[in-house]
């Protein structure tokens, strides 16, 4: 089997995505034993666990690229690798979230990511126990379509991380340091290319157009992330100049 041109073109930018996504995400964990601070630990993780929704499609990229499988993966395998740290990446964001911003409501607001989660699962494994066609679909050999309840619970999920996160970064506009005030922008940047990059991946019709404008706002705000939790040398000189 031999991937098609807009197949290997697809999959070779969302590898892309996923290795930056891990190793930025490996990077900002690892502040953690020089700062001692357990949110670069949260927002690092939080950032590798959202990104799993591609996990399975670069699996299947080079399953199918090196064996010639056709799909790459099956259709459980891939719904499970797909969905399963998205609570997991929300948990871990909230708890970094009500660490800084709302410590007196920790408690109340991780209880209901906990039983948002919980509810997910029991929902998630359930239908995919009686029929995965319930989950979605696989759309050729590395892609997939969801059905209502994933993307329902997807868009949702993206919302709440959009929403938490402009809420995170807003304080970090006010601040009189300059360098603070680029990493809150970054973050808001970060979580609006996110969102849109991952609607349009969602929503619209996949040519290579499409595929480099969704790719591209999913790079950058894996990049944009990173940013504005660690503003590397290169990145402070860039912007303040």
């Amino acid at each position: 089997m031999t991937l098609a041109p807009i197949e290997l073109y697809n999959g070779t930018l969302f590898t892309i995505f996923v290795l930056i996504s891990i190793l930025l995400g490996l990077r900002i964990a690892s502040r953690y034993f020089e700062k001692k601070d357990r949110v670069f630990l949260l927002v690092g993780f939080s950032w590798i666990f959202i990104v799993c929704p591609w996990y399975p499609s670069t699996i299947a990229f080079f399953n199918a690229l090196i064996t010639g499988a056709s799909p790459g993966l099956s259709a459980e395998i891939y719904f499970i690798l797909g969905n399963i740290f998205i609570p997991v990446a929300l948990f871990l964001w909230l708890i970094a979230l009500t660490d800084l911003l709302f410590p007196k409501k920790q408690i109340l607001i991780i209880t209901l990511g906990i039983i948002y989660a919980l509810a997910f699962y029991i929902l998630f494994f359930y239908l995919l126990s009686i029929d995965p066609s319930l989950i979605g679909e696989l759309r050729g050999d590395i892609d997939v379509s969801y059905n209502l309840f994933i993307a329902i619970f997807l868009a949702f999920t993206i919302l709440i991380v959009l929403i938490t996160g402009i809420l995170f970064a807003r304080p970090s506009l006010d601040s009189e340091d300059p360098k603070i005030r680029l990493k809150g922008k970054l973050l808001i940047i970060a979580f609006i290319s996110y969102t849109i990059g991952t609607f349009i991946d969602a929503l619209v019709t996949k040519n290579f157009i499409t595929i480099t404008i969704m790719r591209v706002l999913e790079i950058s705000s894996a990049i944009e992330f990173y940013g504005g939790f660690m503003l590397p040398k290169w990145m402070e000189k860039l912007f303040l100049k």
